[in-house]
């Protein structure tokens, strides 16, 4: 006899809810009575939270007069997992959209031209986030949720707090814009997944300021640099055909032994710069400047990415990643049906 299809899980219906923190390492929700307001995410099914970096205590050689092996004790754990977002449009009215956010928690800082925003790899250490109006910010943490609903008797949750972001942004030619990033935070409230939680229907909403779709990479903009002891050179980029920048933070878990569970929030450092890779069509002042500088070993690139986000074009989002150091090859492509005819 085949079971009760009441009580399978259905988890399709799942959603993740993230915000940057006001204090950094406080838990944002309070899922028990959810507002309405909080952010969903436009993420993909890629993401996921999981416990990470967990020290279990065994107790497997304890002379306590008992046969075998009794429960294990918990150290220190934390969370992690993967938060695969893709860009969407927005609107002025949101200063700081769910993407940019996330680049935010991943070590970047954000200079603010209303209504357009400039991002660069970080320096400055973690700060609270002083809210949605615009203005220069630093890098901050991110409280994070995956949520399950209509999970059969009661929906459920995993969080994090505190949680910053190993990040790669991937921009390929008339593909999907997203950014993708491992998580490291913290587990809330000793929890490791509530499942008792009643109706989380209400917890969460797509902000009405955001794109229904993703955005393709189709307007996007690249200013490339050439930049040695003699100066900077401007590059004529054609006909780009993917770029992936990853920012190779190093993050750093930081022992806390007053925290419940053994950690504070993590840092990140940049103890490597980031690698971009990236492919063009070749061009003589191309080689003249990218070839002569690999050869040379004395030139660096300055890859510079404005992302037009609104539809009237009125917003660009830059992604500024300065000082590359670089590896280049060129390739030369035959055209397949010159080479036929010469066969006949």
């Amino acid at each position: 006899m085949a079971n009760s299809p009441t009580g399978v899980r259905q988890d399709k219906t799942r959603r993740v809810i993230a915000d940057l923190e006001t204090t950094a390492g406080t838990f944002l929700f309070n899922p028990a009575s959810p507002s309405g307001s909080e952010i969903e995410f436009p993420a993909r099914a890629d993401s996921r939270l999981a416990v990470a970096d967990g020290d279990v205590i065994s107790n497997s050689d304890a002379l306590d007069g008992l046969a075998g092996e009794v429960a294990s004790t918990r150290g220190a754990i934390g969370r992690g997992g993967t938060l695969l977002t893709e860009i969407r449009d927005y609107t002025t009215t949101t200063p700081f959209p769910a993407w940019v956010k996330q680049l935010l928690a991943s070590g970047l800082e954000a200079a603010h031209s209303s209504p357009n925003i400039t991002l660069t790899p970080s320096t400055k250490a973690i700060a609270n986030w002083p809210g949605e109006t615009a203005g220069a910010r630093s890098p901050a943490c991110m409280s994070i949720a995956e949520v399950l609903v209509d999970n059969n008797t009661a929906d459920e949750y995993t969080a994090t707090s505190g949680a910053v972001l190993k990040t790669k942004l991937i921009l390929g030619t008339n593909g999907q814009m997203m950014v993708s990033s491992e998580i490291v935070g913290l587990v809330v409230s000793n929890e490791l997944v509530n499942v008792s939680t009643g109706d989380l229907s209400g917890f969460g909403a797509i902000p009405a300021v955001q794109g229904a779709g993703p955005i393709v990479m189709k307007g996007a903009t690249w200013a490339i640099n050439y930049v040695d002891d003699s100066g900077s050179t401007s590059l004529s980029v054609a006909r780009p055909k993917g770029l992936e920048i990853e920012f190779n933070a190093s993050i750093v878990r930081v022992e806390d032994p007053t925290a419940t569970n053994g950690w504070a929030v993590a840092a990140i450092f940049w103890d490597e710069a980031p690698t971009v890779s990236i492919e063009f069509a070749d061009a003589a002042s191309l080689a003249e400047d990218v070839m002569a500088g690999f050869y040379s070993q004395t030139g660096c690139l300055d890859i510079n990415v404005s992302i037009v986000t609104d539809a009237t074009a009125s917003r660009a989002i830059t992604v500024d990643v300065p000082r590359i150091q670089y590896d280049a090859e060129r390739t030369k492509r035959c055209d397949r049906r010159t080479e036929t005819r010469r066969r006949r």
